[in-house]
């Protein structure tokens, strides 16, 4: 529902007002109950009856009964789908959205596989679903360098997982460099968030945050196809003219004897 305009001409007089959640008792059996209730199931079943036009079921009541620290909270009105992400960086200790399983290759740079993921699961339950869209899409790998995040991750398939490690121990060293390689994937999911706009979905629903995910990889494959594409053309013209250059000398020489 649209909210509703202040009765009081100066703003000031709101300062006084008791909040909702002051007045509501959350050790009352309703309260407890809205905390226990699987209200995306709910939504899910019976969201297609409620009219657009008179406001959102349910949610209103899980923002005012949820705590600190319940689970499947609502952080957004209008993407109640959003999720906390806990990041464990200094300057960046939580992230607002859906995680992205994006896959590419340690060659090139080229993006194979991205999916939202929503839940917030483990990194290493994500493997199985991840390396299965990079055989549609691309080619089935013989091996597969993930990060430490993917510890325990539970894959049992015919492909090859290393997981990275701090130290060297007695990992080959041709394969070794392979697992540093790894790294490389970082700056490009960089590149996606500031430049392909992987940061921030404009559209809706778990199924815009799939697209989203998709659109962003392909955009940064055409842009390294089309940065690859400018930098042929440049070598192109750069032998033509020179070839230009060296028949008109070769003209003028002729033209001096």
């Amino acid at each position: 529902m649209k909210p509703i305009k202040s009765s009081f001409k100066d703003l000031q007089k709101e300062l006084f007002r008791i909040e909702l959640i002051q007045i509501i008792d959350r050790g009352h059996s309703l309260a407890k109950l809205s905390r226990v209730v699987d209200w995306d199931r709910l939504e899910e079943v019976f969201g297609s009856i409620y009219c657009p036009d008179n406001g959102r079921p349910a949610i209103s009541t899980r923002i005012f009964s949820q705590q600190r620290k319940d689970k499947n909270k609502v952080y957004s009105v209008h993407a109640p789908e959003v999720e906390c992400i806990s990041k464990g960086k200094a300057h960046k200790r939580y992230e607002f959205g859906c995680k992205v399983s994006v896959a590419a290759t340690s060659k090139g740079g080229w993006f194979v596989g991205a999916r939202a993921v929503h839940g917030n699961p483990y990194d290493g339950h994500t493997l199985s679903d991840t390396l299965e869209q990079v055989e549609r899409i691309a080619r089935k790998p013989e091996h597969v360098f993930v990060d430490m995040g993917y510890r325990g991750h539970g894959y049992q398939g015919e492909i090859e997982v290393h997981v990275d490690k701090r130290k060297r121990g007695r990992t080959a060293r041709s394969m070794w460099r392979w697992m540093k390689r790894r790294a490389a994937i970082e700056p490009g999911i960089g590149h996606l968030k500031r430049e392909h706009r992987m940061d921030r979905n404009r559209l809706k629903g778990r199924q815009g945050d799939g697209f989203n995910a998709i659109r962003s990889a392909a955009g940064m494959n055409f842009a390294k196809l089309l940065s690859w594409l400018a930098e042929f053309l440049c070598q192109i013209f750069i032998r033509y003219f020179r070839c230009q250059r060296t028949s008109l000398a070769a003209e003028l020489g002729k033209m001096a004897v």
